[in-house]
């Protein structure tokens, strides 16, 4: 009689371990499902290129948990995934919002112009806005093929210039005073990154390069030269100097388009001109008497 019982409760005590478990799997589907359906879709979104996360989304209430990284919505899937990329900084105000930017990464390599603007309080995100690579082609490179110094010598070669500002002992003694850095130098250092040709939106044709901070002396130039990292090309170059009193055109939160006037600053743009009536500077401040930067 012992025998049967003892038979019954085992195989009793293993139907429960099977229904415990199936229970537990059960519950767990539900809560991951719950983490991803259960918080508000953006109330409001601008999609972007084809490949690319969505230019702007904002969300009203119950937004994703801020967890020091984007969080990017694939429209297609209508699921939240989190972003890889290299936080640049963070910006607070008094109100307690805070803007939190990013740059891309792949591999753990920066994507050049693939930044992102994470606006956040209480812990929330309120809404991002930039230019993400959503859909990373599989075939990029992960590592140069050629080095640094051939690399900087055809971009030494690209820029052509009679002197460069490293070669300068009294440029370099005055960099290294005003940065209080022994070390400090304008010899240009290769960084590898993923380059695009900044005109296609779409940042579908992404190469490995060598990046570098050309500080020409003579014609005077300072430009970001990139090299690919394959075979030596030279793929474009970024300006950094730039004319004052620049002419160009901002798109206003209220009035639409509008003609500016700004100069070059710190590789960004300020509201600043010193032309108008008669030689008047005018420059532009926020509420806390902030010069205004535009981040282009």
């Amino acid at each position: 009689m012992s025998f049967y019982c003892e038979k019954f409760i085992n195989l009793f005590s293993h139907q429960t371990n099977i229904f415990m478990k199936t229970k537990f799997i059960l519950v767990a589907s539900i809560a991951a499902c719950s983490f991803v359906f259960g918080q508000d879709k953006p109330s409001k979104l601008i999609s972007g290129k084809n490949g690319l996360h969505a230019e702007f989304m904002r969300f009203d209430k119950n937004g994703p948990a801020f967890q020091g990284a984007p969080v990017l919505f694939d429209e297609t899937s209508q699921r939240y995934i989190p972003g890889e990329g290299k936080k640049l900084g963070v910006e607070k105000d008094q109100l307690g919002f805070e803007t939190h930017r990013f740059q891309q990464t792949i591999n753990n390599i920066p994507v050049e112009y693939g930044m992102m603007a994470v606006q956040t309080k209480g812990g929330k995100i309120l809404g991002e806005s930039g230019k993400w690579i959503l859909k990373v082609p599989e075939e990029v490179e992960k590592s140069a093929n050629i080095s640094e110094s051939i690399a900087l010598q055809n971009a030494l070669a690209f820029v052509g210039a009679d002197s460069y500002k490293w070669q300068n002992k009294e440029e370099e003694d005055f960099l290294k005073r005003e940065s209080n850095d022994t070390n400090a130098s304008f010899a240009p250092k290769g960084e590898l990154v993923y380059y695009s040709d900044p005109t296609d939106d779409k940042l579908r044709d992404l190469k490995l390069a060598y990046k570098f901070d050309i500080y020409a002396e003579k014609p005077l130039s300072r430009q970001y030269v990139f090299v690919d990292a394959k075979g030596g090309k030279i793929l474009g170059a970024d300006a950094i100097i730039h004319d004052v009193n620049a002419p160009g055109t901002a798109t206003t939160g209220y009035s639409g388009n509008r003609s500016i006037v700004a100069d070059s600053y710190n590789g960004s743009y300020r509201l600043r001109e010193t032309g108008r009536n008669a030689g008047t500077a005018v420059e532009t401040y926020n509420l806390k008497k902030e010069r205004i930067i535009l981040l282009l």
